[in-house]
């Protein structure tokens, strides 16, 4: 019995995984404002803000300085 419901549930998981592997993250599409700011005790960083127009082709915002990585 107990083997039955693990492999009914199993089925049941990948299924569900099936269903929503090719669905997209839920965001729209345009200019987007990205707003970065660090923090660390005894001393604040000055915001950093930059603003990139984001598709769904293209969901990781690239750096407009060279050289930059996300890390995300």
């Amino acid at each position: 019995m107990l083997r039955r419901l693990f492999v009914i549930s199993a089925i049941l998981v990948i299924a569900v995984s099936i269903s929503f592997a090719g669905s997209g993250p839920d965001m729209q599409e345009g200019l987007w404002e990205i707003t970065s700011k660090m923090k660390m005790r005894g001393m604040d960083m000055p915001s950093y803000t930059h603003t990139q127009c984001i598709t769904k082709k293209d969901l990781v915002p690239q750096s407009s300085q060279p050289g930059q990585e996300w890390a995300g």
